[in-house]
């Protein structure tokens, strides 16, 4: 099989662009990856309220590898299962970490995601304060970082102080949000 078969362009390494079929293949190995983690899921019988957690462990896994928008797909996908398992923890975890996937590109949509998930997070004051504020904590960080990229160092780090009251001083953070 010819190069050309594959790629379009010249053959010196410039403006290559994969071809039709390997885009589509592409495309959609984020909903296979969906798919075998749900026959794994059912084979191993794993309840279903810890389905979107799989999915949000995968998302992480693109997210690590620099790919955001398979990340986000994930996310996206975690968030639309954690709110059918009415599961509100791993709803606002999605929120927040499509939040962390789109600031690079959009402030407004990063902030958008961190303030839903703030509310999501909220729901957990009366059941669960601690949980409630170690997820808003991790939800100003998000935008202390926001706020910092736009140059309003003042304001992220007040943010940035808030947040930590959320992580104990005495723990490591094993999480990765205080890096």
């Amino acid at each position: 099989m010819r190069n050309s078969d594959f790629f379009h362009g010249d053959l010196n390494g410039k403006n290559y662009q994969l071809n039709q079929k390997i885009w589509v293949i592409a495309n959609h190995l984020s909903i296979l990856k969906i798919y075998c983690f749900d026959f794994i899921c059912l084979n191993n019988q794993v309840v279903f309220s810890q389905k979107s957690q799989v999915i949000i462990n995968l998302g992480w896994g693109e997210l690590v590898k620099d790919n955001d928008v398979e990340a986000f797909k994930c996310f996206n996908e975690a968030y639309k299962t954690a709110q059918l398992e009415k599961d509100t923890e791993n709803t606002a975890l999605s929120l927040l970490y499509m939040g962390i996937c789109t600031y690079s590109v959009s402030f407004t949509e990063g902030l958008n995601y961190s303030m839903r998930a703030m509310e999501e997070f909220k729901k957990f004051e009366l059941t669960s304060p601690q949980k409630a504020l170690h997820g808003r904590s991790k939800c100003l960080q998000l935008i202390s970082t926001i706020n910092s990229r736009q140059g309003n160092y003042k304001e992220s780090i007040r943010l940035s102080k808030e947040a930590s009251l959320g992580f104990p001083i005495s723990s490591n953070d094993t999480s990765g949000t205080l890096d």
